[in-house]
């Protein structure tokens, strides 16, 4: 998906921009996810998918992505992703 915003980002980058996602599905804290999502504007690295140029019109389907990639029969995985898309936006 988005092969136009990928390529202008490392495979690492890319990973970075998704961890405030990751801590929040592993039920972090929010103090913990904003000092993670700091660090990353300090190295100049996106913390949000607008940023990156993820077009929002296309949210859902990246949700179902992320979803269908991690472990598809788990739909209380799918609601923690969902939720937590809301650090990454």
């Amino acid at each position: 998906m988005y092969k136009d915003v990928r390529k202008k980002y490392l495979h690492g980058e890319i990973v970075a921009m998704a961890l405030p996602l990751q801590l929040a599905v592993n039920k972090r804290p929010e103090a913990e996810i904003e000092e993670l999502k700091d660090f990353l504007r300090e190295a100049g690295i996106p913390v949000s998918i607008r940023e990156a140029g993820v077009p929002e019109e296309g949210l859902e389907e990246l949700i179902s992505y992320v979803h269908r990639v991690t472990i598809p029969d788990d739909m209380e995985l799918l609601e923690q992703i969902r939720d937590g898309f809301q650090y990454i936006m």
